[in-house]
C-alpha cells in the first residue's frame, strides 16, 4: 500500500508509534526506511493479479456490498493483511463456480444468524 493508505490503517486501528505519536506519511516512510520495508510502486498490485472489491464489483456487474457479503460467506476468498486493511481478491478466483452461482442468484443468505427472525412483508 502507499504511504497516505498505510497512514490511514494505522490511525483508524488506534496504533500509535513507539513515542505515542499518531501515524503521518512521513513517519511510515521513516519506519519503512529503517526496516528496510520496500516503496509501493503503482500496478504492483494489479501485477500480483490482486483486485480490491470495487475493482471486483465493477468486473463481475455486481454492487460492493454483495462482493462483500461474498467475501463475509466464504464464496469469494479473499484476505486482508490485518482488520482494517482492504480486502485482495485474486483474479483468477472469479472464475469459481461457487462465485459465479452466487453473482447469478437472486437468494441471499439471512442478514441475521437468527432463525426465529421473521421478514418484514410490504404491500
Amino acid at each position: 500500500m502507499p504511504d497516505n493508505a498505510i497512514t490511514g490503517v494505522l490511525n483508524r486501528l488506534g496504533k500509535r508509534t513507539a513515542t505515542r505519536l499518531t501515524w503521518t506519511p512521513a513517519r511510515v516512510c521513516a519506519f519503512r526506511n529503517t526496516h528496510h520495508v520496500p516503496v509501493y510502486k503503482v500496478g504492483e498490485r494489479e501485477a500480483r493479479g490482486e483486485m480490491t472489491p470495487e475493482e471486483v464489483s465493477n468486473a463481475l456487474g455486481v454492487s460492493v456490498s454483495k462482493v462483500r457479503k461474498m467475501i463475509k460467506l466464504k464464496i469469494l476468498p479473499a484476505n486482508q493483511v490485518c482488520t482494517g486493511a482492504p480486502w485482495l481478491i485474486k483474479k483468477d478466483v472469479l472464475a469459481l463456480k461457487q462465485v459465479q452461482q452466487a453473482i447469478t442468484s437472486t437468494v441471499s443468505a439471512p442478514l441475521t444468524p437468527d432463525s426465529k427472525q421473521q421478514p418484514l412483508k410490504l404491500q
